[in-house]
């Protein structure tokens, strides 16, 4: 896909999360904030 398109503000979707991901690596929407909680999201990458 080149484009996701766009949300119900006309902002483009630059990426999705799925749900059971979210939970696994930690993510948590802030939604009065509209954000994501990244702090537990790993910041280092390691290759196996």
């Amino acid at each position: 896909m080149d484009e996701l398109g766009t949300d119900e503000t006309g902002r483009t979707i630059d990426v999705l999360f799925g749900a059971i991901e979210m939970q696994n690596w930690g993510i948590v929407p802030i939604p009065q904030e509209e954000r994501l909680d990244l702090s537990r999201y790993p910041k280092e990458f390691i290759e196996y």
